[in-house]
């Protein structure tokens, strides 16, 4: 009686875990215990010497994001977040901004750029190709827009300050490697092209051929994105000395907690006796009754907020909501 109530605990312990440590446990048990010992025994004496195996543990929080990217790109009319998405209906520069953009005469008007202005990014990608070129990565396309609308300044007629445009093609592979404790994802080349529209002396524009890395641990994720600025016309270039002020890399380092999450970036052209870069650190955090949007904080503290102001050092601290996270 006992071999087969023992024989019947091992096929259900087999099916259940699948594990041959326990398995063996229950074995040596079987054959030697005595008439005596119960299967309960049997099955503390093997509890207490073999763990139960511990429960899976949930992906890390770029593979979840990716495993949610990937399953809406069958959907047809589907767009899906590139960066993070926000609106942020306050936002104070310490150092007024820029007003030369919407203002050729400013000293005559006085349309002066006022330092409490509305600030807002759309971000999105979708794929152009997957498996692309034979290979498991996928071509993607992407765009971003971050626009500076000085919202309530009545006098200049509520004017957008600067809007900056920023299309991206880029090829991305997956990758799933341990790097110094990290989890590296995924690897990217592509080209980004960012300007901000304006003719003449106002525009600002560069491109750029741009890597990236991504890593993750547990809820933790960084993506580290070198480039290298494509030479232009030293006669008709905007902006020639833009890469000492942006760098040529920037490092983005995202953590969950709960249903909060902070976003930290940080530039620097790792040049040490005339070092330039910045600083951005948000915080999302839930709204009540409000199951898609977030409240959002963010400050920004550097140069290249914008590309209007990209040699102008600002600090700036900014107040919305955020409609799509990292």
């Amino acid at each position: 009686m006992k071999y087969w109530l023992g024989l019947g605990l091992l096929l259900v312990t087999s099916l259940a875990t699948a594990d041959d440590t326990r398995e063996r446990c229950l074995l040596e048990h079987l054959a030697t215990s005595s008439e005596a010992t119960t299967v309960g025994e049997i099955k503390a004496a093997c509890a207490e010497k073999v763990p139960a195996t511990a429960p899976a543990q949930p992906p890390a929080v770029v593979t979840r994001r990716l495993q949610e990217e990937e399953s809406g790109y069958g959907k047809r009319y589907a767009l899906t977040p590139h960066r993070i998405n926000y609106l942020l209906p306050l936002s104070y520069d310490q150092r007024r901004p820029s007003s030369a953009p919407f203002s050729q005469d400013v000293d005559a008007s006085g349309d002066h750029a006022q330092k409490v202005e509305a600030k807002f990014q759309l971000s999105f990608k979708f794929p152009l190709l997957l498996d692309a070129f034979g290979s498991d990565g996928d071509l993607m396309a992407g765009y971003t827009q971050r626009s500076f609308w000085q919202l309530y300044n009545a006098p200049a007629s509520k004017p957008f300050r600067e809007t900056n445009y920023e299309p991206e093609l880029w090829y991305q592979y997956p990758v799933n490697k341990s790097v110094l404790g990290w989890n590296l994802v995924g690897a990217s080349v592509g080209l980004n092209h960012q300007s901000n529209g304006r003719g003449q002396e106002f525009s600002r524009s560069w491109n750029r051929v741009m890597g990236g890395l991504v890593f993750e641990r547990g809820e933790y994720a960084a993506m580290l994105r070198p480039w290298l600025r494509i030479k232009e016309d030293p006669g008709t270039d905007d902006n020639p000395d833009i890469n000492h002020y942006m760098g040529n890399f920037d490092l983005s380092i995202g953590r969950k907690f709960g249903r909060h999450s902070l976003d930290l970036l940080l530039r620097n052209n790792l040049q040490g006796r005339d070092n330039r870069g910045a600083i951005q650190l948000g915080w999302s955090f839930p709204l009540p009754n409000s199951p898609r949007m977030r409240g959002y904080v963010q400050w920004f503290n550097g140069y290249g907020e914008s590309l209007m102001d990209y040699n102008i050092h600002q600090n700036t601290l900014g107040v919305g909501v955020q409609l799509a996270d990292w």
